[in-house]
């Protein structure tokens, strides 16, 4: 990573804590959270579905789960690696995708599975879940 792309990927962390607070963490808010993407990715081995799709979008040929101890650590011979933009860009590299609702860079793409956005957030609910298992 590029020290431009660190200073980027540190200026999503914070946005993105900001808007954690608001949709997850304020109760005025938290209802679309639960209405988009809680209640529509209950399934909890749904976040599996997610991480090969990224895969199968990097054009990777396997895909490796290794469950440890420590958490699940995931491994893929992908020929595209992820990208940071600068948040105030208006083209949005793949962290700032997956980390946004309803802003996939796959909209345009008819070969990608999942042009909707929200899918990978099924792997933030089962990690922000994780600590209650």
């Amino acid at each position: 990573m590029t020290e431009q792309e660190r200073e980027w990927f540190e200026k999503l962390r914070d946005k993105k804590r900001r808007d954690k607070e608001v949709l997850v963490d304020d109760e005025e808010y938290s209802g679309y959270w639960n209405d988009i993407v809680t209640e529509k990715y209950s399934d909890t081995a749904h976040f599996i579905y997610e991480l090969l799709q990224n895969a199968d979008d990097a054009d990777a040929e396997f895909v490796k789960f290794d469950l440890k101890k420590d958490g699940l650590w995931i491994t893929h011979n992908g020929k595209e690696a992820f990208s940071v933009t600068d948040p105030k860009s208006k083209i949005k590299g793949h962290i700032n995708s997956i980390t946004s609702i309803g802003n996939s860079g796959k909209n345009k793409n008819e070969q990608k599975i999942g042009k909707f956005g929200i899918g990978f957030k099924a792997v933030f609910v089962y990690t922000a879940n994780s600590k209650n298992i």
